[in-house]
């Protein structure tokens, strides 16, 4: 549902650019108001409309494609996690599914690992952009809404769309070491009720499980998510949106 969900959300952007250009086309943002008295025709203004529009898609693609993968990367750590828990909710558990297990756990942690070492910046990068575009979107709108509704409105969809997207994606990123120490605690227990208990295998399989760390999602190099993140976001957007209304307020 998210995959598909999250394509939609960043391809709003797109959608409420070409919305703006046909209810005012003479807008100076728009590369349609710099042409001369003489070329202002249909023609030319539908040339601009997928021109214009074209460029927004473009420099949308690949941030869509970077917040793609990784959704897809948390629903892979979820469905794996999940699935094994399932299983360990027998009774008996065969000693070959316990080494799947162990070798899923430190499968897992090394992918966190790999990920953090690629995403981690990107996560920060779109953290700072979409806290950027909530703050100047819901800035603008509130100032222009009285002498251009329509721009307000857009404004306030593109940083509802920001919001939406960072708060649904990054959710649950805490859920994934907690979860990890989940399945780990479980091959424990599991462990210990193996027969006999004395032997060498119980005892290798516990010393893996110890040596496997619980990985979070990184931000940059400053900290992990954790489930403070998504309120913390709203709570900063709501203060610096305070200051820069205080700091810009509305002449009278």
């Amino acid at each position: 549902m998210l995959v598909i969900f999250l394509p939609m959300c960043v391809y709003t952007i797109v959608v409420l650019f070409p919305l703006i250009f046909l209810l005012d086309s003479s807008a100076t943002f728009f590369w349609y108001s710099m042409m001369p008295p003489r070329f202002n025709h249909i023609g030319v203004f539908v040339g601009f409309i997928f021109f214009e529009t074209a460029i927004v898609t473009t420099f949308t693609a690949a941030p869509m494609f970077a917040l793609s993968l990784q959704l897809l990367f948390f629903q892979n750590i979820s469905t794996t996690i999940s699935s094994h828990l399932k299983i360990y909710r027998c009774v008996n558990i065969p000693q070959e599914q316990i080494i799947l297990t162990l070798n899923a756990c430190k499968t897992l942690q090394l992918e966190v690992q790999n990920f953090n070492e690629i995403f981690s910046y990107v996560i920060f990068t779109f953290k700072v952009a979409a806290l950027t575009v909530n703050i100047l979107s819901i800035f603008v709108a509130i100032k222009t809404f009285r002498v251009y509704p329509v721009f307000a409105v857009a404004n306030l969809l593109l940083a509802a769309d920001v919001s939406t997207m960072f708060t649904v994606l990054y959710d649950q990123t805490f859920w994934i070491p907690s979860q990890l120490k989940r399945l780990k605690r479980t091959v424990m227990y599991a462990l210990v009720r193996i027969q006999p208990p004395s032997g060498i295998f119980p005892k290798i399989a516990l010393h893996t499980l110890r040596s496997i760390p619980a990985v979070g999602i990184k931000v940059g190099d400053f900290h992990l998510f954790e489930r403070a993140s998504t309120p913390n976001f709203v709570n900063f957007v709501k203060r610096s949106l305070q200051g820069v209304l205080l700091t810009f307020p509305t002449s009278a």
